[in-house]
């Protein structure tokens, strides 16, 4: 059975130089004996842990490499791309840090084990897919974690889901948005069977109808959609046929960049086209779209609408030969409440003082930063009421964060969180990306949709939030 929790504690008489030959079925019969960074090697016998090139990234950064300095540590793992993700992970990681200069969880540390699923033949020849399962499992067998925080697409969350539910770990997503995942962990969510996947993030369905109004708004009926092939493109497209009732012949989709050119070319012979709706999880494949479209003469006078993955400053980066065609570009992505916008302010400080960058040039990064501390409290909520630190003892915390005194997400207020907790008490959280209200049925959050141009900088472009549909904002021309 695996510990609670880790620690890295190693055994009186050994260190991770000097382990006395032990035999063993399961690294964690090791870990129990030896203290963390420990497994089971395929001699049957207790050795050091193997870490994967693709796992080697850890908060704190000598977790593997000095386990004795870390006498007591609660580890989480996560699963993003390490380079287009890399805003997001920072953020978690600025969560965990805050939590630890805050005395950590009731006095223990808390660390990340973080591992890259992007395909880069640096690691291997792997799929994004088949890394981040593989991945999962080294974290759940050999590291032990209880809970991870990514991934950050839809249809990851889909290739990983078997491993995790598996291995009984809590799964937070601060931008899986499918509506696909909505049950993915059971109809409804009730205090014993709280269901092991949460996110931070609303599900497809409001972006969908976010994305309609705005269309509607300004007058455009002849729509073409181009979608990525996966939960996430399948979805939102799905969800976007059916509402504005767009032909078979106008929905397009795509599997690789030789499909993605073919639909581009293809969009460009609909005749009378008004605009084009383009869907992927994988922001390279957004600028690419964006690159094509702008060198094809048929798509000079068309509107173009992203979804919400565009809603970052890579994205406009890769697109340099679309700069043109900038003004025509408007998109949706879910974004703070307005209610919230104090707890927001505190999170894009700190992340520029620690990173010297500014937070919002991606989408997600303060829904990354309530993800990292919602494990945090769901890991308090286990500790002290549900005899230790499971996966589906996190879960069971989460029940108990959406009523009871107003709870700013902030580093101040985390004793006040374990204190509640220790109590059995509930709090009602306020983070960074909003209001945090999980329905009790449901489990699922909502925020709402903003509308998004580019505009001109001094020194390039950035995506604007202009307006908050359903809220008394007019369509923008």
């Amino acid at each position: 059975m695996r510990s609670s929790f880790l620690v890295l504690a190693v055994a009186s008489g050994c260190s991770l130089g000097n382990i006395p030959q032990s035999p063993c079925t399961t690294s964690a019969e090791c870990r129990d004996a030896f203290g963390f960074a420990m497994q089971c090697g395929s001699e049957g016998y207790c050795e050091a842990l193997d870490v994967p090139d693709r796992c080697t990234r850890t908060y704190p950064t000598d977790l593997f490499t000095r386990p004795e300095e870390h006498a007591d540590v609660v580890v989480f793992g996560t699963l993003f791309d390490h380079e287009s993700d890399i805003d997001n992970l920072q953020s978690i990681e600025l969560a965990f840090q805050q939590a630890n200069t805050e005395g950590g969880l009731d006095g223990l540390e808390v660390g990340l084990v973080s591992c890259d699923y992007q395909e880069l033949t640096d690691y291997d020849n792997d799929p994004s897919g088949v890394a981040a399962d593989t991945a999962l499992g080294w974290l759940a067998d050999d590291v032990g974690v209880q809970g991870v925080l990514g991934p950050a697409a839809s249809q990851l969350v889909l290739d990983v889901w078997g491993t995790a539910e598996a291995s009984g770990l809590f799964v937070i997503s601060p931008s899986a948005t499918s509506n696909a995942l909505v049950t993915i962990d059971g109809e409804v969510s009730t205090d014993d069977e709280p269901g092991l996947f949460w996110r931070t993030a609303p599900p497809d369905a409001d972006q969908a109808a976010a994305i309609v109004a705005d269309i509607q708004g300004r007058g455009n009926t002849n729509v073409a959609v181009i979608s990525q092939v996966g939960a996430y493109g399948d979805g939102l497209a799905s969800l976007l046929q059916v509402s504005m009732g767009i032909p078979g012949d106008r929905m397009f989709t795509f599997e690789n960049s030789n499909q993605l050119t073919g639909a581009i070319a293809d969009v460009a012979a609909v005749a009378g086209l008004q605009e084009v709706v383009f869907i992927s999880s994988e922001g390279g494949d957004v600028s690419s779209f964006l690159n094509g479209a702008a060198v094809v003469a048929a798509y000079d006078t068309v509107a173009i609408f992203l979804s919400d993955t565009a809603r970052a400053q890579s994205v406009l980066q890769g697109a340099s030969v679309a700069q043109g065609t900038f003004t025509r570009v408007r998109g949706t992505s879910p974004i703070p409440d307005p209610a919230t916008s104090d707890v927001e302010t505190r999170f894009y400080l700190a992340y520029s003082q620690e990173y010297g960058q500014d937070a919002n040039e991606d989408g997600y990064n303060a829904f990354s930063y309530d993800a990292a501390w919602l494990s945090l409290y769901g890991a308090a909520w286990a500790r002290s009421q549900e005899g230790g630190i499971t996966g589906l003892g996190i879960a069971k915390g989460l029940r108990h964060v959406t009523a009871g005194p107003a709870t700013d997400i902030r580093s101040e207020t985390w004793e006040d969180v374990q204190a509640a907790f220790a109590n059995g008490d509930p709090i009602d959280v306020r983070g960074a990306s909003g209001e945090l209200q999980f329905d009790p049925s449901s489990g699922e959050t909502s925020n709402p949709i903003a509308v998004w141009q580019v505009r001109a900088t001094n020194d390039g472009f950035e995506n604007v939030a202009l307006c908050y549909p359903g809220q008394g904002c007019s369509p923008i021309p």
